[in-house]
């Protein structure tokens, strides 16, 4: 179930002087213009009155046009919905994807952008609101009525917080859901995140979203056809090619997915070099790794550019049920 309405009328202006069109458009419907937002330089927005849709005003390098925002609580989830009514992606850009109806008009969905959101937006249940993944994103997500494998509680050891992380399987792959929460550099953080990978366990994509203080992260990784990796629509660097697994800074969860890939046997060990994001700073780049199979249930792990150095205990589903001094499987 998610929900979503429309939320925002943008008008698109082929010009470099957006404070021009701003005045133009200012004039005519009668709305002063807002302080501009430094993140955010080519939109100026109106004051529009209360309960009413959002008007703004955009500099862009395509012909002038007009074109509308829907704001929901589940992107992918209203992506797929608007799919199924005929509607195609285009692109995903920063934290929004662009879509075209099949009348051929652009779009935008968004995250939540009004405050009466949770009271006023429409609600969708049923098959319409589960999510996909575009072929650019590489194939298919795995079923979302996915059946559940295993499930873990981990607790954190040199610091307050615990990690709850389900591992599922669906005809098209594998998936890792869960949400951690803990303390980060003496802040209180609240994470949730997904891992979507292929039947071979090769990442596919992935979302963060939540909290760390007072930074709001909502961050989503794709793993492309062609090898190359995007953090939020951005192409990372070249160095990423070579990797076929991601790593969540923050998280046992995901080191999962490199013994399940490996599938080493006793006495066996493999570079594993992963994409590693890390939350807090908005970045994904290489992290070199290496597993060594030490026993049917135990594994070396290092990460040398941490000077990190562990004994990982691993179940048969492959969760890790203890990650050093750091993080332990509850009872």
């Amino acid at each position: 179930m998610h929900k979503s309405r429309l939320a925002t009328i943008v008008i698109d202006c082929d010009t470099d002087d957006v404070e021009a069109a701003a005045r133009f458009w200012s004039g005519a419907l009668g709305w002063p213009v807002l302080p501009p937002d430094p993140n955010f330089s080519n939109y100026r927005q109106f004051r529009t009155p209360t309960n009413q849709l959002t008007v703004l005003v955009q500099s862009v390098s395509h012909p002038s046009r007009v074109h509308i925002d829907i704001e929901t609580d589940d992107q992918l989830a209203e992506v797929a919905r608007l799919e199924k009514l005929g509607a195609r992606r285009v692109q995903h850009v920063k934290r929004w994807w662009v879509m075209e109806a099949p009348t051929g008009q652009r779009f935008c969905v968004v995250n939540p952008q009004r405050a009466d959101f949770e009271s006023e937006a429409h609600v969708w249940s049923g098959a319409a609101a589960a999510p996909a993944l575009p072929a650019s994103d590489a194939a298919a997500l795995p079923d979302p009525q996915a059946d559940p494998v295993d499930s873990i509680l981990w607790r954190r050891l040199d610091a307050p917080g615990h990690d709850a992380c389900r591992l599922m399987r669906g005809a098209d792959g594998w998936r890792i859901e869960g949400s951690a929460n803990y303390l980060h550099d003496g802040v209180a953080a609240s994470l949730a995140y997904r891992v979507d990978c292929d039947r071979d366990w090769r990442t596919r994509q992935a979302r963060v979203q939540g909290w760390i203080g007072p930074l709001r992260r909502e961050l989503h990784v794709a793993r492309n056809t062609d090898g190359s990796w995007t953090l939020d629509g951005r192409t990372q660097q070249p160095g990423l090619h070579h990797c076929s697994d991601l790593d969540l800074g923050f998280t046992p969860a995901t080191n999962l997915l490199h013994v399940r890939r490996t599938a080493l046997a006793v006495g066996q060990s493999a570079d594993v070099p992963v994409a590693w994001l890390d939350v807090s700073a908005g970045t994904l780049d290489l992290l070199e790794q290496r597993y060594e199979r030490r026993s049917e249930r135990s594994y070396r792990y290092q990460a040398p550019r941490f000077e990190f150095d562990a004994e990982l205990s691993v179940r048969p589903s492959g969760f890790v049920e203890r990650y050093a001094d750091v993080w332990i499987a509850e009872q």
